[in-house]
């Protein structure tokens, strides 16, 4: 059974699916985080890939940050669900 998505993980789908330059791998990571959640691994491959745009510098360091907060909410969110279950 799939996990629950927190609504930090819909957000970071959401984010993907207006992300437009991407388009080679964005839905694999949509279809990875809808099924079995956001993880450090894929949240590394995306920024990675994100860094490596050769997009218009503007986009990319707009891409970048809105992409880092979203990491850190889900960051956060992910902690304080771990803390509640102990």
């Amino acid at each position: 059974m799939p996990p629950k998505n927190l609504p930090e993980e819909k957000k970071i789908v959401v984010f993907l699916e207006k992300m437009n330059a991407l388009d080679d791998k964005r839905q694999t990571w949509i279809d990875q985080v809808r099924a079995e959640g956001m993880s450090e691994p894929i949240a590394e491959e995306i920024q990675a890939a994100i860094t490596g745009l050769e997009d218009s510098g503007v986009n990319r360091t707009r891409y970048m940050v809105e992409f880092a907060k979203l990491v850190k909410q889900w960051r956060l969110a992910a902690g304080a669900k771990q803390f509640r279950k102990h």
